[in-house]
């Protein structure tokens, strides 16, 4: 025998969340697609199993990689530029916001430019700095 089914839709009997679950199905197919609905509840997933998504093997690479591919700030083809990078124990910026001040008053800002990318240069204890220098993103 047949429930007999509401106005919505729905019959009286069914689960809440089961009824939240299909409305909530039929209103992403019908305004994003389902093609941009997989993409939000794969990034709604991994944003929450990302305790343990982040330490399975190859992410950690995979994301350094991915920080990588953000490009310094490009420079301006008729003027010398001059990158300033994140100082490692320079806290607030305070000491790479002097050294770009200084470099400014300096040059004439027709014929300089000075670039602040998000990156920082570290150097670990080695005998030999020249090897032991890192670029940080």
């Amino acid at each position: 025998m047949k429930k007999k089914l509401k106005k919505d839709g729905f019959k009286p009997d069914e689960n809440p969340l089961e009824i939240l679950r299909e409305k909530v199905f039929r209103w992403v197919n019908t305004r994003l697609g389902w093609g941009l609905g997989a993409v939000l509840l794969a990034v709604l997933v991994l944003w929450i199993n990302w305790d343990s998504i982040e330490k399975l093997p190859g992410v950690s690479w995979a994301l350094t990689k991915v920080a990588e591919l953000r490009s310094v700030p490009r420079a301006q083809g008729d003027k010398f530029s001059i990158l300033v990078a994140r100082l490692e124990n320079d806290k607030d910026g305070v000491h790479r916001r002097l050294i770009s001040d200084a470099l400014q008053g300096r040059f004439n800002k027709d014929e300089v430019e000075v670039l602040l990318p998000d990156r920082s240069i570290t150097i670990g204890v080695s005998d030999k700095p020249q090897e032991a220098v890192k670029v940080r993103t």
